[in-house]
Parts: structure tokens; sequence; C-alpha cells
């Protein structure tokens, strides 16, 4: 006799199964409705993440769109809503699981079954595109294969509507780090283009067998697919014809203009230029980081290579090639002393006294073959002193100027990099020049040793957060950030505190919400990702005024660059 399913293993019509799937903010299970005898895959919402509304809000999102796309490669919703207070969604159940599992261990795949699957996913994607849906999260994770292999386009919880307001902040950066293109990186707007790139992430994977840009730190990927050139897939795998290498390179282009204008054009392109090439399998190994760290490593040594050239101008008994050596010295180094005192001369500057005497003598030739005026054309204009050294004065002058414009923003460039990497140095140059000295130790132990150390440690930063506001900073070991804002009697807040630095690994511990009282607030929390580098807060207001959020950086748990922003929901009267 079969043995009837308990309470626990019912959910309104469901009888649910084994787990298949889980993230930050739902799980998903195998699971029977009883009503249509129809086997599902059933996502359900956490019950932690149940309580923030912006959760919410995408996961009704994800089934408001999904269920009005009805594409065979989009992976459909039959039903949704809500039992015992859990959101949840009645997917179609796809058995193959996503194409991440299927390449998790390394293996080989043929360039044919790539094609085929590529064209899945290209088909539903330009449809979800023709329905105004920009999907904004494709990955391999979101790609699901059938009981044949079939693929199907899923989780569309953080899609948008191509004219709809984005549901994030301004500014704030969403998916995954290893697709997102360059414009969604930078906070900038976008559209259909950015899954374009990542549609071509996904083709680079399954044809070349790795990503093209991937490594240990987020910070250096991010970097990657802003400003480095995608490896040329040929350079990684020489059976790959340069027909493939123009394919995949237009498809991960920075600029979006500059990439297919679809989905399927990329992949027929793709087709098409492996019609006639030896390769017929790829090894895929999606744990190969070696793309960016080649690229790393590629760098020319900057000071021998500056070197060598300046050794060479000042060798070289042509002028003319002289100044090309010193031209690419300073496209390498553009402050290097020897290589612009050698041009300053090569291109034509002369002590005053030698070029009086070459126009007194007729001499009107200068290095760049441009003839100069004669004395009378001079004298009719300006003086022939004034006008010399007006002329030096202003070179002299542009010359200053244009380095210090050069160091300036080199060193503002250097700032912004370092605190994007989350590097301690940006904190510590920005406490420096504000004066401010890290707390090391609490009644001599080790602030790290102190439990409750983010309570003790005096903000060196105070600002102020308004509603929705999302601010940044930089923050070093031993130094406390803190930002006060205005909370009403029987108001839910919602504070979030994520860290763009891979070295915040303990973020939680060290964020304090402070009441208007003064005292630590109680307030249910909840880990971004699992690696603990950001968290929200859920705070009902029980003493009303102004509260704080502080945060202290730890060495190895939250120090680099960071972002804070709050939130609030209004009780219905």
């Amino acid at each position: 006799m079969t043995q009837a399913p308990t309470d626990q293993q019912r959910f309104g019509p469901f009888i649910i199964g084994e787990k298949i799937g889980s993230g930050g903010m739902a799980v998903v299970y195998k699971a029977l409705n009883t009503e249509t005898k129809r086997r599902v895959a059933l996502k359900v919402l956490r019950s932690m993440v149940a309580e923030n509304p912006a959760a919410v809000e995408r996961f009704q999102q994800e089934a408001t769109i999904a269920t009005r796309l009805k594409h065979p490669h989009v992976v459909q919703i039959h039903s949704h809503g809500q039992l015992r207070g859990r959101h949840y969604l009645e997917m179609q159940f796809m058995a193959g699981g996503t194409l991440q599992q299927r390449l998790q261990n390394p293996t080989e795949l043929s360039v044919q079954e790539a094609i085929r699957l590529l064209r899945h996913v290209a088909s539903a994607l330009d449809y979800a595109h023709s329905q105004g849906v920009i999907h904004r999260d494709l990955k391999l994770e979101n790609i699901l294969l059938d009981d044949r292999g079939n693929a199907a386009l899923g989780d569309f919880g953080i899609a948008r509507a191509a004219d709809s307001a984005n549901l994030t902040a301004t500014g704030m950066m969403i998916g995954t780090p290893l697709y997102l293109s360059p414009e969604q990186i930078l906070g900038n707007p976008h559209d259909f283009r950015a899954d374009l790139y990542g549609m071509g992430i996904i083709a680079y994977v399954l044809t070349v067998g790795q990503y093209p840009f991937n490594g240990e730190k987020i910070a250096t990927i991010l970097n990657a697919h802003v400003t480095i050139p995608a490896p040329t897939p040929s350079n990684i795998n020489p059976q790959i014809p340069k027909s493939v290498d123009a394919v995949l390179l237009k498809a991960l282009a920075k600029h979006p203009e500059e990439r297919y204008p679809s989905a399927d054009m990329l992949v027929e392109a793709l087709a098409r230029a492996f019609e006639r090439a030896e390769i017929r399998s790829t090894h895929i190994d999606l744990t190969n980081s070696t793309s960016v760290l080649k690229i790393e490593a590629a760098k020319p040594a900057v000071g021998k290579n500056v070197d060598e050239l300046v050794q060479q101008a000042e060798a070289s008994s042509d002028k003319a090639q002289a100044i090309k050596l010193l031209r690419q010295a300073l496209e390498l180094e553009p402050l290097h002393s020897k290589a612009n005192r050698m041009l300053f001369q090569l291109e034509g500057a002369k002590p005053l006294s030698e070029l009086r005497s070459e126009i007194g003598s007729g001499k009107a030739a200068v290095a760049s073959g441009v003839a100069l005026p004669s004395i009378m054309e001079m004298t009719n204009i300006l003086p022939e002193k004034n006008k010399t050294g007006n002329r030096k004065t202003r070179r002299n002058i542009w010359t200053w100027v244009g380095i210090g414009a050069f160091i300036l923003s080199t060193a503002t460039i250097v700032f912004f990099i370092l605190s994007f990497t989350g590097s301690p140095l940006a904190g510590q140059i920005a406490n420096f020049l504000q004066g401010i000295r890290p707390v090391d130790s609490i009644d001599g132990t080790p602030i790290a040793q102190v439990p409750d150390a983010v309570l003790q440690v005096e903000p060196a930063q105070t600002k102020t957060m308004g509603l929705d506001d999302v601010l940044n900073g930089v923050l070093d070991a031993g130094i406390a950030h803190e930002y006060r804002f205005q909370a009403s009697y029987g108001n839910t807040i919602y504070l979030l505190t994520q860290f763009v630095s891979p070295e915040a690994r303990s973020v939680s511990r060290n964020v304090a919400i402070i009441d208007a009282q003064g005292q630590p607030a109680v307030c249910d929390r909840q880990r971004l990702l699992d690696g603990d580098n950001g968290v929200i807060a859920i705070c009902n207001v029980r003493t009303p005024g102004e509260w704080k959020l502080r945060v202290l950086g730890i060495q190895g748990e939250s120090t680099g660059a960071y972002f804070v922003s709050y939130k609030l929901e209004v009780p219905v009267p």
C-alpha cells in the first residue's frame, strides 16, 4: 500500500518531492500537482525574503512576464499565487536540469550540439525582445534542458519591460559578473543589446570551452568586461578558424551598437563560420581562469621597453626615426623625462639666440619644414622680443598645465581602481588626506576579536541618508562610517549594506543598526550572498527619531568599496 503524503509534504494541491535548486530568494522543488496530475517544478519564495516587498515584487514580476511569454523554448509558468503565506510559481519541469549543471565538470561538447542549443536560446531571447522584455540575467544557470536535451530559457526574476522603470536603484549593478555587459557594469542605461552580450558569452563558452573573462576576483572580471578585449578564440585553440574569431569578438563588442542586432543573427553567423572548420568538438572547462591571467601577464614591462626605445632614438642618426621612437616611448610612459626632453629638442625648440641668428641670416626653416616669417613680417604683428618671449612662456605654461592635469587624472583613476577592487590602500589614502587614524584595539584587545566592536568604534565619517538614497564609500581596517536617517513609528525599514570588495567576507557582524534611543535595534537580517559580503536588515520602528546605520572595517571581513541604501514601508491605516 502506498503511504499517504504527510502535511509537510503537501503544499496546497502539490505533493512536494526532492529539492532540485535553490538561490538567495527561492527554493525549487520537484512536485506533483494532484489536480492536473502534472509533474512540475515548484519555486517557493523563502519566508525571510517574503518580508521584503522588493523581493516579492520581483518574484511576482517573474510570474507576470513569464506567463505572457508563450514560446517552445521559454520555461512555461503554469500558475502562481500564495499558499500559507508563501509565494510560489508552478513551472514546467525540466528533467535535464540546467546547462550549468551539465557542464559543471570538464566535458566534450560537439560543435553541432552547441549550435543546436544556441539556436534554442536565441529563438527564445529574440521572441522575448519582440514582446518588449529584456531578460538581464542570461547565464548557463538560467538555461534548462528537458528529457530530450532541448533548451529553454527561464528565470525572468530581474527581467523588465523595455519601457518600464527599473526595479533597482539608479546606477546599481544587477546580473551575474561572468556575463554582465560593460554598460550594465558601469550602471549606464541599457537595452536588449545587454542580453546579446550575455548571449555572446554563452556562445563563447560552448564553442571555445571557457569564459572569456574569468578569475578569482569579481573586480578583475568586471574590469576586464569594460576595458579588455575578449581573448581571440583561435589563440586559445588553433583549430578554431579566424571566421569564428570575427563572429565572437563582434558579439562581445564593448559598444552595444557594434554587436549583432539579434541573437539569431549571431548564432547563424557562428554556424556559417564553423561550416568548413576542422574542429568538431570543444573541451569545456568552466574552472579555467587563464584568460584574464594571460591578458594581465601579456602587458609589456613598461620601464624596460621605454628605456630601450629612448636608447634607440639616442643612437639613431635619422632624426625622423628618432622622433618616431620617442613618440612610441611616450605612448607607454607619458611622463618619461628623458623622452620628453629629447622629443622637445628634436621637434624644433632652440635657444632664442640661435633662433634670432637663423632668422637674421635668412635660415627660415625649422625641423618640421615650415618656413618662419621674415623679420619684417614679425615686426608688423608684434615686437620681435615680445613675440618670441610670449610664445615660449605660453608654451612652457601649457606644458606644465598638461603635465599637472595628467598627474591629477592619473591619480584619480588609480584611486578609483583601488577603491573598486577593494584595496585597503584606497581607504588608507583617503584617511591620510582627512587626518583620520584607524582604531587597532579596544582596551588592549584587537578590534577583530571584540564581538561588538562596531558599536564601540567612534565613526570617522558621518553622513545623512535620505529615503531611497544609494550612498557609497571606501572602508579601511579600524575605521567606522555612520549613516543617519529619520524613522517614524510603525514604519518597516529596509537597510542594505553591500560590499563590492571580494575581501569582504563577514559583513553582517560588522554592521550595526542603532535606534533613536542609542540602543542596538532588533532587526531581521538576511545575507545577500553565501560569502556574506552584503546584508539586508529589516527593522520595525518602535522608537521614532534619528536612527543610525554603522559599518566597521575589519581586515579580511569588511574593507574596501561598498554602498548603503535605505527604504521603508508605511503601514496601511
